[in-house]
């Protein structure tokens, strides 16, 4: 996985099975449509949440100074439309048991772009671990 050219425009799918889903067992898993489109792949997803990584921390940290013992694994289900709008985002499990921060990062997820692209609609389950930097 060559480090992936940043912003390829995406026009004209035909990347045939390249970037085969690395990522140490990491990054979610993806429920392809039926139908012969292109989809969005991992490495793509990837990269929207690493830009939105820092927006999505600064909730957990503000909510971490009211409760330091805050941590754990919350794993999102989001369906992204091919306009790479969210359509919908939910929390299919949660450590963090913590339903006001919860709420705040679905609220900030719902605002992710993920760019229009000629696929289909896809779900996708992405985990995000929360630590204490």
């Amino acid at each position: 996985g060559g480090g992936g050219g940043a912003g390829g425009g995406g026009a004209g799918g035909t990347g045939a099975g390249s970037g085969q889903g690395g990522g140490g067992g990491k990054g979610g898993t993806l429920q392809r449509a039926a139908g012969g489109k292109a989809s969005r792949s991992i490495e793509e997803i990837k990269l929207v949440f690493e830009r939105n990584k820092g927006a999505i921390y600064a909730i957990y940290n503000r909510a971490l100074r009211e409760d330091p013992s805050l941590q754990g694994k919350v794993v999102l289900k989001l369906t992204i439309a091919p306009s790479g709008e969210v359509a919908d985002v939910r929390i299919e499990s949660s450590e963090l048991k913590n339903p006001e921060l919860e709420r705040k990062l679905l609220a900030r997820i719902k605002q992710f772009d993920f760019g229009a692209k000629a696929v289909e609609q896809i779900v996708v389950t992405w985990p995000v671990d929360f630590l204490p930097s």
